[in-house]
């Protein structure tokens, strides 16, 4: 009760608050009115809900939320107060003469230099590796920012740019024997080496029968380039560029947007650090060249007005759909959303950043394809909803290590305060026209779908809806606006204050690219999910096990997606455990069960649990769970013969 009674004085705040503008709605310019309106809102009633959210959570004491939840509430309160404080300030300019600019381009050449020398020489990526690239791009950013545009060379920081997202990108998919991300990577590099091999699209393809375009692309740099190295690592080193492009693609996305050189430079460093831009380029995956064809369209339909480049949007959209027809659909509620939002907003009927004829032309061919392989689409959704678990474990983690799960989110927490700022900075500039004002309205609406927290209870309430398909493509957005908020603030601080802001910047940096979503290998503070990396060692050996029976082959998740996408696949099973009493289950004697005691010693094992004790042939993926080394269960393995045994993995029969 004490908590739906907060709920209701937080509604009663925002109708106060709505009322008290009602009686302008008729007389003011609506445009200005309705922005004001948002203004007031980010300001001031959304950090009203926020804590009357927290205190709705500490009287119900659900205290892992709570604790949670303080990495979204910092910013919402913090963001409104520091614009308050420094929006009347004047912005100053680049006053650092040239020769300081060619030592910082020094000091990074040196630093990057270091970071390559410390991926070569040692096992994982160490803790200096993350701090070195967090100087880099702090480096960058204080090229850009203390710098005018007389001194500065763009080409130059692009460049700069460009290294860094190759740098980080490939430090994670190419360092190691095989990324295997959130393990589709392994069924994707499955269908590759298939077109490479027999040279055409075959049933192993499965849902992927009706779009292996990026698969087709990977065979064929594999067969043009005739290198020897593992076709993973051709998709990796595609990715890596292509994820390139977007960051300059962001460039001039911002530029059109803004047309300021400077907040464009900004926009792109700052997608090139977002978690989610990382996550998503790094695991090379269709969906994710998506994402670069998404940015693409919307650079186009900056200047849908002209006739061609309406077309050309057209055109990219067809890609999209031949693509991924299935993500497109995520890039519709976006554009819809900006849609939407210059509709309710923008009165002058010259200003059509999204036109409606593009949805007109858009739905219609999604529609068609639809039409032509629709059976095949819809049986691959269903079949993603019925499997999803993903959320439910995150979910898990939450209650089970709130602590572990607050600082791998702590990235955000600086993203989301410049955002806030970005936001309202935007809404109230009369330099910025009515496309920059849109784009910071979508970032806003995104951030519950793409933030983790939000996303995790909408996607549940929404029965496991792919919410992460609004990451792919919201970090235009959101790299925008958390750039124009931060040189909002940088330009108007004083020395004390930069530093501040510098050192933020570079502990935002450092957070997104060791953290556990990204870096594994060596987190700075581990989550209990698992590795995503296999060792040749390990994949050699989990290859010969299969030669070892004629059943099955029982093991955690990731050998078991790791054999699926190969010549065994036949041969392999997802571990099956009793849950009520901590046994395993096999279907027939012969069924081997492998364990990676490597693994289970820094990271729990996940399996799927059978409440009934009969084994299942098909089960389900929201049945999975984690088990940790200390768990009762491994006590069942003394029932069998140990066959195999290496450091990391053993087999039991």
């Amino acid at each position: 009760m004490n908590g739906l009674f907060l709920l209701a004085a937080g509604l009663i705040v925002a109708g106060f608050l709505l009322a008290l503008y009602a009686t302008r709605f008729f007389t003011a310019d609506r445009p200005s009115f309705l922005y004001d309106l948002t203004v007031d809102a980010v300001l001031y009633a959304i950090p009203v809900l926020g804590l009357l959210g927290m205190a709705a959570l500490l009287v119900l004491q659900q205290w892992n939320l709570l604790v949670l939840g303080t990495y979204l509430i910092i910013p919402i309160v913090l963001g409104p107060i520091l614009f308050l404080a420094y929006s009347r300030r004047k912005c100053g300019n680049g006053h650092v003469n040239g020769l300081t600019f060619r030592f910082l381009l020094i000091v990074y050449l040196i630093n990057f230099s270091m970071s390559l020398i410390l991926l070569y020489t040692f096992e994982t990526r160490t803790f200096l590796y993350y701090a070195l690239i967090a100087i880099i791009a702090t480096l960058i950013m204080l090229e850009i920012l203390l710098f005018d545009k007389r001194q500065v060379s763009v080409p130059v920081i692009l460049a700069q740019i460009s290294m860094l997202v190759l740098n980080i990108i490939w430090s994670i998919n190419l360092k190691y024997y095989f990324y295997v991300g959130r393990t589709d990577v392994l069924l994707h590099s499955w269908y590759v080496e298939n077109i490479v091999k027999y040279g055409f699209v075959s049933s192993v393809f499965e849902d992927y029968q009706t779009f292996p375009l990026w698969h087709i692309l990977n065979a064929a740099a594999y067969r043009i380039t005739g290198v020897d190295f593992p076709v993973h690592d051709i998709m990796f080193i595609n990715i890596g560029i292509i994820y390139v492009v977007i960051a300059m693609g962001v460039f001039l996305v911002a530029l059109k947007v803004t047309g300021n050189q400077r907040t464009a430079m900004l926009s792109s460093l700052f997608v090139a650090v977002y978690p989610y831009f990382i996550l998503i380029g790094s695991e090379a995956l269709a969906r994710s060249v998506v994402s670069c064809l998404g940015v693409i369209l919307l650079l186009l339909l900056l200047d849908s007005k002209v006739k061609s480049r309406f077309w050309l949007s057209v055109l990219v959209t067809a890609g999209i759909i031949v693509f991924h027809p299935v993500a497109i659909l995520f890039i519709l509620v976006i554009l819809a959303t900006m849609y939407l939002a210059q509709k309710i907003f923008v009165r002058d009927p010259e200003f059509s950043l999204i036109p409606g004829k593009y949805f007109a032309v858009a739905i219609p061919m999604l529609a068609l394809y639809w039409l032509l392989f629709g059976n095949r689409i819809v049986q691959a959704l269903l079949y993603s909803v019925r499997n999803l678990g993903a959320s439910t474990q995150v979910m898990a983690s939450v209650i089970a290590s709130p602590a572990s799960e607050l600082f791998n989110y702590l990235q955000f927490v600086p993203f989301l305060l410049f955002i806030i700022v970005g936001t309202v900075a935007i809404l109230r500039s009369k330099g910025l026209g009515h496309n920059a004002k849109i784009i910071a309205l979508t970032a806003l609406v995104l951030v519950p779908l793409t933030f983790p927290g939000p996303a995790l209870l909408i996607n549940k309430f929404f029965m496991d809806v792919e919410m992460e398909r609004f990451f792919e493509n919201g970090f235009v957005f959101m790299g925008l606006t958390a750039a124009i908020g931060f040189s909002a603030l940088f330009l108007r601080s004083g020395r004390a204050m930069k530093a501040v802001l510098t050192l933020l910047f570079v502990t935002m940096v450092l957070l997104s690219v060791s953290n556990d979503f990204v870096a594994t290998d060596n987190p700075l503070v581990k989550r209990p999910f698992f590795t995503h990396y296999i060792s040749s060692g390990d994949a050699a050996i989990i290859e010969h096990l299969t030669t070892m029976t004629t059943g099955y082959i029982l093991s955690d998740y990731v050998p078991h997606r790791y054999l699926y996408g190969s010549p065994e696949r036949v041969k392999t099973h997802i571990l099956e455990v009793d849950s009520r009493n901590l046994t395993f289950l096999r279907n027939s004697g012969e069924d081997l069960l492998v364990i990676r005691s490597g693994e289970l010693e820094g990271r729990p094992l996940y399996v799927s649990a059978v409440d009934d004790g009969n084994f299942i042939h098909t089960p389900g993926w929201r049945n999975t769970v984690y088990y940790t080394g200390d768990s009762p269960l491994w006590n069942d393995l003394g029932r069998y013969s140990r066959v195999y045994d290496s450091n990391s993995i053993q087999g039991y029969n």
